[in-house]
């Protein structure tokens, strides 16, 4: 049997429905798009606005304040990597996974 052959539609259609797709799809005239107006003014930086305002003892406060967060952050983790190499010396954390594995619960 011979097959159904479907012929494609020109390219010379093609190309004209996509150009006029293209001209439909903006409502604004490219000449409208290059004049210049109020919405393309540039914005006011943050840097600038926030750097304008700030004293020479406002920032020493500011960085010492940093710093004793960074001393407390530091000790607390010192304080947990000394109570986790406890638990790893008695081997707290094995009898706690023995007994989840073999079902036991903690109280008796």
């Amino acid at each position: 049997m011979p097959s159904t052959i479907v012929p494609f539609a020109p390219a010379e259609n093609l190309l004209q429905a996509s150009a006029e797709k293209r001209k439909c799809a903006s409502p604004v005239s490219r000449t409208k798009l290059s004049e210049p107006s109020r919405i393309c003014e540039p914005e006011a930086r943050l840097w600038k606005l926030s750097s304008a305002g700030i004293s020479p003892a406002q920032a020493i406060i500011e960085w010492v304040v940093l710093a004793l967060f960074f001393v407390i952050a530091i000790a607390v983790m010192a304080s947990c990597v000394a109570e986790l190499s406890v638990l790893m010396q008695t081997d707290a954390v094995g009898q706690v996974a023995s007994k989840a594995l073999s079902g036991e619960t903690g109280t008796k």
